[in-house]
């Protein structure tokens, strides 16, 4: 099974060797730019997980629900670079958001939650420059998100979920090294199992749980040119 370890690996290794090929191109060509930025985001996520409980005995299912969502906001940091060539750009980025969204379930007297902490995201860009201060892009890669677990009546332990991601967003210059973007993406995570307990111990229970998550920020972005202009501002 390909870890999120050996993706990030690969993603590196390529996006390296990509970047490196691009700047040699644009050395000789002469009309590119290089350049690293910064970024402060803030915006909203919406999630939802589907919930699979088991008997840790026997495998049986015994209860199957489609549809704990969870909506809140999300803080996020993040560093990429990227280069240019004529109208063409493409990029790598590395992102830690903090969320505040918990998946919640109730039946009667039972209750349980679980509390979407941080998420990592490891991706890259490929855009198309549409005039001299803004560029549309493609996003693709991969993420890990960590979460509190489950707590209430039952608790069980997920560890980290990782996952794909796909989105895209529109990126405009304001300043000389100040940029906006509004950038949406879509993750889908590995489905993760942990043993239920309650008070006295192991309930007898397997939980699965697989998320979706669809993400949209604002990004307050900073960056430098290193080599010609990435996204030249009038």
């Amino acid at each position: 099974m390909i870890t999120l370890k050996n993706w990030v690996a690969v993603f590196t290794a390529a996006a390296v060797a990509l970047i490196g090929g691009m700047v040699l191109q644009a050395r000789s060509a002469g009309a590119a730019g290089l350049g690293c930025q910064v970024s402060l985001g803030a915006g909203a996520s919406m999630s939802n997980s589907s919930a699979r409980l088991t008997d840790s005995t026997t495998g049986i299912e015994m209860l199957s629900v489609g549809g704990l969502g969870a909506n809140g906001g999300a803080l996020g940091v993040g560093f990429g670079c990227s280069i240019a060539v004529d109208r063409i750009m493409l990029g790598a980025d590395i992102e830690h958001v903090w969320h505040n969204a918990t998946w919640n379930a109730a039946s009667g007297p039972l209750a349980v939650a679980v509390e979407l902490d941080r998420q990592v995201f490891l991706t890259g860009r490929a855009g198309v420059i549409i005039n001299d201060s803004s560029v549309v892009y493609m996003r693709a890669g991969v993420t890990k998100m960590s979460t509190s677990g489950l707590t209430g009546t039952f608790t069980a332990d997920f560890g980290d979920f990782s996952g794909k991601v796909l989105g895209g967003g529109f990126e405009i210059g304001i300043g000389k090294h100040v940029k906006l973007a509004l950038d949406y993406r879509h993750s889908w995570f590995d489905a993760k199992t942990g043993v239920v307990m309650d008070a006295f111990g192991p309930a007898g229970g397997n939980l699965n749980l697989k998320p979706e998550q669809d993400l949209v920020m604002l990004n307050l972005i900073y960056s430098l040119d290193f080599f010609g202009s990435v996204l030249p501002v009038k």
